[in-house]
């Protein structure tokens, strides 16, 4: 037998054994409905806000909070992206390739953390003056 007609018997077979087994695939019924997914319960939520959603209100000061957050957040990246544009600005003044981004991206993560650190030792708006030196609220110097 010649080998390009044992090719072609070869590959005849796959198609007839591809075309069963889509046969055989068309005929399951489509009325099969897929397992269950699993129960996990409802997430329990922190009392104050059941009822601050009970009352249709969040506190001011979660809404400061998070202001506060993201505030922090936005210097930190804008403290990134801006030191690797002034890196970026800088190779293209110069012609020094790699080397402006690299150094400007350094320079705009340490101004990131100076930020986010500044922002996290500020002692919060409401408390006395010596609550933040680990002595009792209201007991600052005289």
């Amino acid at each position: 037998m010649d080998p390009l007609d044992r090719a072609r018997q070869d590959a005849q077979r796959a198609v007839e054994e591809a075309a069963a087994r889509l046969k055989a695939i068309k005929d399951v019924p489509a009325s099969a409905e897929p397992p269950p997914l699993p129960e996990f319960g409802p997430i329990p939520e922190h009392p104050d806000r059941v009822e601050a959603r009970r009352y249709g209100k969040l506190s001011a000061s979660d809404s400061r909070e998070a202001i506060r957050l993201w505030s922090v957040a936005m210097n930190f990246v804008a403290g990134v992206i801006g030191g690797c544009v002034v890196g970026w600005l800088v190779d293209r003044w110069q012609g020094t390739n790699p080397y402006g981004v690299l150094i400007g991206c350094g320079v705009g993560l340490v101004a990131g953390f100076w930020a986010l650190m500044r922002e996290v030792m500020r002692e919060p708006k409401g408390a006395g003056r010596g609550a933040s030196r680990g002595g009792k609220p209201g007991s600052g110097a005289k």
